[in-house]
């Protein structure tokens, strides 16, 4: 099985926004949001991002948002069935693009839909913490991510 990592581009935003899994779909659709649009804001305003491929196909983009000057990185990532084919993988370049983004920032913080079971579990086995559930203005549950640059 072939693995690769390049820089996201708007291409890839929209060949993976009609396939995400559908946990992911879910908590785009959570925030009242269309995948593309919401994946085309994330990928316009983030200043590291990438794009995974399996044996050619898109399997997960992910990246850090805001600003460069700030110590706190708003992460995000999405993914699609491929990236199920290779998780091993998929954990240690996570791990190795969390480094990166803390290379930058001090404080990584995102959010996970409440019922993200799977997504969960993935933001804990990098080292995330797994913070109090809190509300969206649409009245879906997320749960906080957090993670500090170690001293």
């Amino acid at each position: 099985m072939s693995y690769l990592i390049q820089p996201a581009t708007l291409a890839h935003v929209r060949a993976l926004a009609p396939r995400l899994r559908e946990g992911d779909r879910a908590e785009v659709e959570a925030v009242g949001a269309k995948p593309r649009h919401l994946m085309h804001k994330l990928w316009r305003t983030s200043h590291t991002r990438r794009t995974a491929f399996v044996d050619g196909e898109i399997a997960a983009m992910w990246g850090c948002a805001g600003t460069l000057l700030s110590p706190i990185g708003e992460i995000w990532l999405l993914t699609a069935p491929p990236v199920e084919r290779v998780p091993v993988a998929f954990v240690k370049e996570a791990r190795r693009g969390i480094s990166e983004m803390l290379e930058t920032h001090a404080i990584l913080v995102s959010g996970v839909l409440a019922s993200y079971g799977r997504a969960i579990r993935l933001m804990e086995i990098l080292g995330f913490e797994i913070g109090a559930e809190y509300s969206m203005p649409c009245g879906a549950l997320f749960r906080e991510l957090r993670m500090e640059r170690s001293a």
